[in-house]
């Protein structure tokens, strides 16, 4: 079933497309305050916060549902105790978990952040969790296949395998059965390897530090010009508190930032990915999608923790019209729940 992206899907089911697929991370997020990050050799003092549900794409996955979207996610976890809060997390967010693959070999999946105070950001140390490969059952890759948007990362993918199907192959069918693919590599170099994946990625995210290692030197219009012919639809660049630039084919747009005191910036990459894709969605304008995931990041970090985002969209909507946004009464017109 793996091998043929045309058997994947019976005829009429490219019109029930009513779910999206998170393919990803999920962690669990525990959290330090420090008054600024050390330098090498040095010693400062941190004071431990509450532990937050989080992983970059199960992050996205709790924004986008809370906007009222059927979602499942996909993922390689132990069964550990930790495994166990991390999915009961998931289902309190609205996401399902019925296609998480169990691998006891894996270590726990966890995060160590550190905000700095003086700074007002954050430092982010990964475990490893010895992941090296995740095997597709046929009928997860079946599942994904069906769905209407398919979000997430290079880092991610590159692990899957579907019977004889690498990652590129295992994506590509994604793209042909007719999914949206989505993909944020946030600060990742993009290496030759991950090349492949580009004429399967519809809309392409980075951050301001990934993207000035994509330049490397070069002009960012001659940077995301390559990126663009090598079969990315589309590529967003968000630039923190600058808000973003949208570089599609043939025109780019600037998106001016929201200006917040800051809490924690976590979350803001994961909800500003996740609201634009939701937006695109609904109005496929990038302009306003940009805009109304510029707002939805903004408010994400006045409050601690990654899924900070996951508030729906009223409450998004509402802090768009005190800072009298122009485009607020439109973005609202265009969201399905409000029409």
């Amino acid at each position: 079933m793996c091998r043929n992206p045309r058997i994947l899907l019976k005829e009429g089911d490219r019109m029930e497309r009513n779910y999206t697929v998170f393919v990803g991370d999920v962690a669990l997020d525990e959290y330090y305050e420090v008054q600024r990050f050390p330098a090498v050799k040095e010693k400062v003092g941190a004071r431990m916060l509450s532990a937050q549900m989080g992983g970059m794409v199960a992050n996205a996955a709790a924004v986008y549902a809370s906007f009222g979207h059927k979602t499942e996610f996909v993922s390689a976890l132990n069964r550990g105790a930790i495994t166990e809060r991390l999915c009961t997390g998931l289902r309190e967010a609205g996401i399902g978990t019925g296609h998480i693959i169990y691998d006891d070999n894996l270590k726990d999946s966890k995060c160590l952040i550190f905000l700095s105070k003086e700074e007002h950001e954050h430092t982010v140390f990964i475990i490893d969790t010895e992941l090296n490969t995740i095997e597709i059952p046929p009928h997860t890759q079946q599942m994904i296949c069906g769905a209407s948007v398919v979000y997430s990362n290079y880092c991610e993918v590159r692990h899957l395998r579907c019977g004889e199907l690498a990652g590129p192959q295992v994506m590509a069918q994604w793209k042909a059965a007719g999914a949206r693919v989505c993909c944020d590599i946030d600060v990742a170099d993009i290496e030759e390897d991950l090349r492949p994946y580009f004429a399967s990625t519809d809309i392409l995210f980075m951050n301001e530090i990934g993207f000035a290692r994509l330049c490397a030197g070069r002009a960012p219009g001659q940077a995301s010009a390559d990126i663009l012919q090598s079969g990315v639809g589309m590529l967003v660049v968000t630039l923190a508190e600058h808000g973003s630039r949208i570089y599609c084919p043939g025109r780019t747009i600037d998106v001016p930032g929201v200006p917040v005191d800051v809490v924690d910036v976590t979350g803001a990459g994961d909800t500003y990915c996740s609201s634009f894709v939701s937006m695109m969605e609904a109005c496929g304008d990038p302009a306003m999608a940009g805009t109304f995931a510029t707002y939805a990041a903004s408010l994400a970090i006045t409050s601690l923790g990654a899924r900070s985002g996951a508030v729906g969209t009223q409450p998004v909507l509402e802090f768009m019209r005190r800072r009298a946004e122009p485009r607020a009464a439109e973005i609202a017109a265009a969201l399905p729940q409000n029409r």
